[in-house]
């Protein structure tokens, strides 16, 4: 007997999967350094990155290069519109938990290998590094 399937609506078991990526966050997964990833862009090497908060706090402002694509999105985002052949692909928040539901969306067929941020936003703003700002 399936507890999940038969007691709880579809909607609930998705939100208790979401509450349990944003409480898990990236803690199991694959890292990049603010530093390595800010080399990998001073040579711009081949990058997919991506930001995953709100439009607010894209524009006021992010990594260079980074596209934006709202957590809440990521379940949308179509093959055709996200290239992620022979790039590495970051993916970061402010903090870590948006970057964990985009990532359980993004990872696999749309992109089979994901890299989190180590420290996300925050932890690039704790080094300084440089941010490009977009106007609304």
């Amino acid at each position: 007997m399936n507890i999940l399937s038969e007691n709880i609506p579809r909607k609930a078991q998705l939100l208790i999967v979401l509450f349990s990526l944003f409480l898990s966050g990236c803690s199991a997964s694959r890292h990049i350094s603010s530093q390595a990833l800010s080399e990998k862009i001073e040579r711009q090497d081949p990058l997919l990155i991506i930001d995953t908060r709100s439009r607010y706090e894209f524009n006021k402002g992010h990594i260079t290069g980074a596209v934006h694509i709202p957590f809440w999105k990521s379940p949308f985002i179509k093959e055709s519109s996200l290239d992620c052949n022979d790039k590495m692909v970051v993916i970061y928040c402010e903090h870590g938990p948006r970057a964990g539901v985009a990532r359980f969306f993004l990872e696999g067929e749309l992109c089979p290998d994901i890299y989190y941020l180590q420290g996300h936003l925050k932890g690039w703003k704790q080094q300084d590094l440089p941010l490009h700002s977009s106007k609304p």
